[in-house]
């Protein structure tokens, strides 16, 4: 296991600061499900651009 998923793991919802891009998605009628807070977390600590691909690898790197 990966220190940065060692670390999620670590995480309680409670424990992720919310975004303003949750309340967007409640607003839209969506749950934040883990893999929706993940991929918000990877967006949040990227600089740049991440292309789908990136953002799999990365979300599959810390879901384990």
């Amino acid at each position: 296991m990966s220190a940065a998923a060692g670390s999620l793991d670590a995480m309680t919802d409670a424990a992720i600061i919310p975004t303003p891009y949750e309340d967007l998605l409640r607003e839209a009628g969506l749950r934040i499900t883990r893999p929706r807070r993940i991929i918000l977390k990877i967006l949040r600590e990227t600089e740049g651009h991440p292309d789908a691909g990136e953002i799999f690898e990365r979300a599959v790197a810390l879901d384990r």
